[in-house]
């Protein structure tokens, strides 16, 4: 997915943390609702920084990074 390419997502399983599904059937979840979920005590920022960097997780592969306008 290139950035700025816009993403249809839909809400598959409404759990614990919410699963959402895109256009090419992939399974998501979004990083903000399970660091909210998990409680952790960081700055999001930091924290899926630091989450990134630990795991190796690359962009488009791994993750993609959605930016809404409010």
């Amino acid at each position: 997915m290139e950035r700025g390419q816009k993403m249809s997502l839909a809400l598959l399983e409404n759990g614990l943390v919410n699963i959402y599904q895109n256009d090419k059937q992939e399974k998501l979840v979004d990083a903000r609702e399970l660091h909210e979920f998990l409680g952790v005590s960081t700055r999001y920022n930091d924290w899926i920084r630091s989450r990134i960097e630990k795991y190796g997780f690359v962009e488009n592969l791994d993750y993609v990074t959605i930016t809404e306008n409010l």
